[in-house]
């Protein structure tokens, strides 16, 4: 049987945890719930081609790698007055984990954030 990525992904953080991303090449962005840990881990490539964008209000989290995955759900719509700002003025893109959308934000490129799902809390 052919190994899927996805399955690579998943046996890759069982052998090593986190420290599995640096033994990937290439693109990703992908979620993973360990149900042992009760977190949520979401990754992103290093040089950032595919999108993680979240929204976290200090006690949920919704992710998405399109941000209208996010906009899709009962969530306030505000913008981001100063990113929009600095993209308009000063051509800025990606300067921050910042969006167009106030609590809207994306995981940098090769970083990764952890959701524990019982202190309800993002690291």
């Amino acid at each position: 049987f052919p190994v899927t990525i996805p399955k690579v992904i998943i046996h890759a953080y069982e052998q090593w945890g986190f420290d599995c991303l640096n033994r990937f090449n290439g693109m990703w962005g992908f979620a993973i719930y360990d149900m042992k840990k009760k977190i949520i881990f979401l990754a992103r490539d290093r040089f950032g081609v595919k999108p993680v964008y979240y929204y976290f209000d200090s006690k949920n989290l919704i992710f998405s790698s399109e941000i209208k995955g996010i906009l899709c759900h009962n969530i306030p719509r505000k913008p981001n007055d100063a990113v929009i700002s600095d993209y308009l003025i000063r051509n800025w893109i990606d300067a921050s984990n910042e969006t167009f959308f106030d609590q809207i934000y994306k995981l940098m490129p090769g970083s990764y954030a952890i959701f524990d799902l019982n202190s309800r809390k993002l690291g």
